[in-house]
């Protein structure tokens, strides 16, 4: 929301409040109106406020008068319109840093192994662009994904670092005081490199892991499904679900994926475009 437009009618109200205790209303005379108009425009200077500078330019005796005996329906008008230039600046271009943090999971292990979830992070920009109650959301990561599987006393352990792109598709809900979102949009992933550890018992094996036939496949291709909040000046907030369509490993014997809860927190480096 609009701060400058906010303490403009929080001055406005103050403003005809001390001037009534003097001047009876609604009558008001010339020497009344110049002293209101010349104190508008002081405490546009001290303020720096060059909207109410401007209002006191136009402040005809007629609009003082009305202002005088209702002042509470101007400061709405001002704060209805502080909240529409903050709801523009929500519905701005803009670009921003992400921070995330993962969780990963094995799915189709079969009935010998157990899945053993671990966490990860993934950071990164992405650029929001609007489209009425639509919203793109393209999202560059790196991400660091891990992601475990136990059979009796053996661990296996991927680590793997990927470069994502997320190409979502939101829709966004005005609410009082944000807007509630939700998505969803192809993933895109490309691994770079990772670790891939097993443990038995006291023994441990780590290596680096292998691409293409018999290793691990290098590209990734998923769905991901969000819902979260977008607040004032495009800070987002969403938790998404992303499974992923790719087998995991390049061998038909393997039906192994690894899925991803990710919770995304958005900061925008801009207060973007207007439309």
């Amino acid at each position: 929301m609009n701060l400058k437009l906010l303490l403009l009618a929080g001055l406005m109200a103050i403003s005809a409040t001390v001037f009534s205790q003097y001047t009876p209303l609604p009558g008001l005379d010339k020497e009344g109106y110049d002293n209101f108009v010349a104190g508008l425009k002081v405490e546009a200077d001290k303020q720096d406020l060059p909207e109410l500078k401007e209002i006191a330019e136009n402040m005809t005796y007629d609009k003082a008068r009305r202002f005088l005996a209702n002042p509470q329906v101007f400061t709405e008008k001002l704060r209805k319109k502080a909240k529409e230039d903050g709801d523009q600046k929500i519905e701005a271009v803009r670009i921003g840093l992400i921070v995330s943090i993962l969780l990963n999971h094995f799915t189709n292990l079969g009935s010998s192994w157990n899945s053993s979830p671990r966490l990860g992070f993934a950071l990164g920009m992405y650029a929001m662009f609007t489209f009425g109650n639509l919203y793109f959301l393209g999202e560059l990561l790196f991400a660091y994904r891990s992601a475990g599987e136990k059979y009796s006393a053996i661990s296996h352990i991927l680590t793997i670092s990927y470069i994502t792109l997320f190409a979502n598709l939101v829709y966004a809900i005005q609410m009082q005081n944000m807007k509630w979102l939700i998505g969803i949009g192809p993933v895109f992933a490309l691994g770079i490199f990772g670790k891939e550890k097993y443990k038995d018992g006291s023994m441990t094996d780590e290596q680096d892991v292998e691409w293409g036939s018999g290793g691990l496949r290098r590209f990734q291709v998923g769905i991901n499904i969000l819902t979260g909040f977008m607040f004032a000046r495009g800070m987002l907030v969403y938790l998404s679900y992303t499974p992923f369509i790719s087998k995991l490993f390049d061998s038909a014997a393997s039906d192994i994926r690894m899925n991803m809860f990710k919770l995304f927190l958005g900061f925008p480096l801009n207060n973007g475009r207007a439309k």
